[in-house]
């Protein structure tokens, strides 16, 4: 069987690895003489314990075995987070898209009927609008291309960079690049 260092290694007598246990719990500020004061034994024992069980070494690997195990611990939690996202992320897609179609289906439904009525009475003939236009439809459309898009992971909106009146925005010297934001604030050469 495999010891670490830090645990109590074969022959090792249990009052020295108490000892050795006292030395590694007191912290960064352990000392030798604290250890011997703590249980009452020679600082010449306890000196004698630390170079024979290599203390030094030994606190070293419980250092990094403390550091480890954090690690792992703060891995786990995180992938624990970012499992709980996804499934967030996963079920708003999957509402998104459901949503999506509901409304595709009305929209088609729109379609079904038609943008005006007509009656005849009295040998007149009357044209009523309906409660809905082409440019209801096209709105919904528009917002339900994006609910699809979202759901898919795929971009909704577009942006572009341009310059003064959708001039290219060109480098400046040494690579330097001046963004024109309207309405903020002149131009360096405007001033």
């Amino acid at each position: 069987m495999n010891r670490e260092a830090f645990e109590q290694q074969i022959s090792e007598s249990a009052r020295a690895f108490e000892a050795f246990k006292t030395y590694r719990d007191m912290g960064p500020a352990r000392s030798l003489e604290a250890v011997a004061k703590k249980l009452s034994k020679s600082a010449t024992i306890v000196k004698r314990w630390s170079a024979r069980w290599r203390w030094q070494e030994r606190i070293k690997a419980w250092a990094k075995h403390i550091e480890d195990t954090e690690r792992e611990a703060l891995d786990a939690k995180m992938k624990e987070k970012a499992n709980e996202w996804a499934a967030r992320e996963e079920k708003c897609r999957d509402a998104n898209w459901d949503l999506a179609q509901e409304a595709r289906s009305r929209v088609k439904g729109m379609f079904a009927f038609p943008l005006a009525t007509t009656k005849s009475k009295d040998g007149k003939t009357i044209v009523s609008p309906t409660a809905w236009r082409l440019a209801d439809a096209a709105r919904l459309m528009e917002a339900i291309l994006k609910l699809e898009a979202a759901a898919l992971g795929l971009p909704t909106h577009r942006a572009e960079i341009s310059g003064k009146d959708g001039a290219s925005v060109a480098p400046q010297a040494h690579g330097q690049v001046i963004v024109y934001i309207p309405e903020e604030e002149p131009l360096p050469d405007e001033e």
